[in-house]
């Protein structure tokens, strides 16, 4: 399912435009978002813990931007941390989530936890109680939950794990229709991107430069042809004269570089699709492909 929605009616500030937009992007995860719904209109046999967990570009910090969103219209107070930031004490996660023990009804949504995910068991049995009342929390790891969540028997009436899965063909074809993307040009960028949102991003944002460099070299071209027209002044060829000066563009030397790192960004496109399927190994020597890309590129 593709939700777009009027810019106009959602707002006129850059928070309000980005948010639109990413709700008019997010393809799919219907019963995701249907758990999320629940919890944040508050029925009655709703979880208070979400944790949505897959490998790193599966549309985890996407489906927490939607939480956000959708409890900022519920007027919830929402808090939101990245772990990243947090490491493995337990003061400053206790610090980051203060706001939320002190507003009634707030969304406590925390990327990232697998950078503290040593922290789990403390947060679970001592930060979730000192919550404020009717504060809902969203969790989005890397890492499946501990399996404490599911084998106590009061936890598990109110915690839900969300194993984030790849995409079907169907609901990334949508997502491509979504960006602009021509019916017959989809089904390779399907094939290719193996359900993994992020590979498909990446695929759209080189689609996009290819396209930006070809028309700049076809800019180049036609001042090249126009200037073999005129008559030469310091005896070079006037469309020599010309396309040297194309060749000089700001647009075209920035090609250069993008040709350069174009291999590292096609490693990373390819190391995205096998931590989707699972394959670590592919995607390890992906990853060192990458590397080896990026120093070439900075001895180019």
């Amino acid at each position: 399912m593709v939700v777009v929605r009027d810019l106009r009616a959602q707002g006129t500030t850059l928070a309000d435009r980005l948010a639109a937009a990413r709700d008019g992007a997010l393809v799919g995860r219907e019963h995701e978002r249907a758990v999320l719904d629940r919890m944040l209109a508050g029925a009655q046999d709703a979880p208070v813990v979400a944790y949505l967990h897959g490998p790193g570009g599966i549309g985890k910090s996407s489906l927490l931007r939607y939480a956000a969103r959708r409890a900022e219209l519920a007027r919830r107070h929402v808090v939101q941390v990245n772990a990243r930031y947090l490491g493995a004490d337990p003061r400053r996660l206790e610090e980051a989530a203060a706001l939320a023990c002190v507003q009634p009804g707030s969304v406590l949504l925390i990327d990232t936890f697998e950078h503290c995910q040593q922290l789990e068991a403390w947060l679970r049995d001592t930060v979730l109680f000192r919550l404020a009342e009717g504060a809902l929390v969203v969790l989005a790891s890397r890492n499946a939950p501990d399996v404490e969540w599911s084998v106590d028997p009061g936890w598990a009436q109110v915690f839900a794990e969300l194993a984030l899965r790849p995409l079907d063909a169907g609901q990334s074809d949508l997502l491509l229709a979504a960006r602009g993307v021509p019916a017959e040009q989809r089904g390779p960028y399907v094939a290719f991107a193996g359900g993994s949102p992020l590979a498909l991003a990446r695929l759209l944002g080189a689609r996009g430069r290819r396209r930006s460099v070809a028309a700049d070299r076809r800019r180049a071209d036609d001042a090249g042809g126009a200037a073999g027209r005129r008559p030469a002044r310091d005896g070079a060829p006037a469309g020599a004269r010309s396309r040297r000066a194309g060749l000089r563009h700001p647009r075209v030397v920035a090609a250069r570089g993008t040709r350069r790192r174009r291999h590292r960004g096609g490693v990373l496109v390819v190391a995205a699709v096998a931590l989707c399927r699972g394959d670590s190994g592919r995607a390890a020597s992906a990853r060192r492909g990458a590397g080896h890309a990026r120093g070439r590129s900075a001895l180019a």
